[in-house]
């Protein structure tokens, strides 16, 4: 993949941000914001890239507060990588799993939803290895105890199965959230999209643009309903489309049809509203957003630039006009 992102910190932090200017801005944030708990990794200097994932996690501890996962892509012996999850109320650790060697656990990791029926949020995390011979993998995770619930296996050599994951709704109407695993793959080949059941981790359908090279599915999310037939839809970026472009596809999450196509690489979705960044603006990936860093490391902070979010309608795809 061809784009460089930076992780030159073994730290994550919660922030809150405050409503106005006057509190202050908190360390080195830009904007004003208010810490509400910073999370070391074990390892200090060059190392294991703790934070390289983040995402929220509903409450797992029931203490009525949201959780944390924190992905530490080069933990552990051999890169093995590994998953935190921390008490949002407390900070505290609550467990701690790992990949297998070279598998580099916690890529990518989200919200699962309740796949195992126990009353409690479980997580998936991404482990797509590196290498064009090594088949990628994700792991579903109980929220409650962190116990495996499954190790999902990806389907050819070097296809990154698990470099972007995402919970996708319960698309197949039986009661069990299902699963969205992106395996944008490495070099020439189409990447992919695979919608996994939770109940039975069969895959339900794969979904590809069909183009080589375009890394489609190395960013995966869920949306709202965009369509009306009742289920959640599903959205996939891919950054390799048209080189220094990107493009991201929304399916319908009930048939897998190709709801509409944006010239841009998909950050996140909220209430309806797609927000887009224009690909020259990705430097690293959001917090708490499922988009899957690259599989190249760099130490030495890009330069400066300039950042232009879009809300595009959900309803119709209508973006404004791009920022000048």
């Amino acid at each position: 993949m061809s784009r460089v992102f930076t992780r030159a910190t073994a730290v994550a932090a919660v922030v809150l941000a405050m409503s106005t200017a006057a509190a202050g801005a908190s360390g080195t944030f830009l904007q004003p914001v208010h810490v509400l708990h910073t999370f070391h990794g074990p390892t200090t200097g060059k190392g294991a890239f703790f934070g390289w994932a983040v995402s929220e996690l509903r409450d797992v501890n029931g203490d009525g507060v949201t959780d944390a996962i924190v992905g530490e892509v080069d933990g552990g012996a051999k890169t093995r990588g590994r998953v935190w999850v921390y008490s949002g109320r407390t900070g505290h650790l609550l467990f701690r799993r790992s990949g297998r060697p070279g598998e580099q656990d916690g890529y990518a990791i989200a919200d699962a939803g309740d796949v195992n029926g126990d009353g409690v949020s479980d997580i998936v995390s991404g482990a797509p290895g590196q290498g064009s011979d090594i088949v990628g993998h994700a792991y579903v995770y109980s929220g409650a105890d962190g116990g495996t619930i499954v190790r999902l296996r990806g389907h050819r050599h070097g296809d990154m199965f698990g470099a972007a994951v995402s919970s996708a709704g319960d698309v197949n109407g039986d009661g069990v959230p299902d699963l969205l695993v992106g395996a944008p793959g490495t070099g020439a080949a189409s990447g992919h999209a695979y919608v996994i059941s939770g109940r039975t981790f069969r895959t339900i359908r794969v979904l590809s643009a069909h183009r080589r090279g375009d890394e489609f599915g190395d960013g995966v999310a869920r949306t709202a309903d965009l369509n009306g037939d009742g289920m959640p839809d599903l959205i996939v970026g891919a950054s390799g489309k048209n080189p220094g472009h990107g493009a991201a596809y929304v399916y319908s999450g009930r048939t897998g049809r190709l709801i509409r196509t944006w010239p841009s690489l998909v950050v996140a979705s909220t209430r309806g509203l797609i927000r887009l960044l224009p690909p020259s603006t990705i430097t690293s990936p959001g917090a708490g957003l499922d988009k899957a860093p690259s599989r190249t490391k760099s130490r030495t902070p890009p330069p400066p630039l300039r950042s232009a979010p879009l809300s595009c309608s959900g309803w119709d795809g209508s973006p404004p006009e791009w920022p000048v």
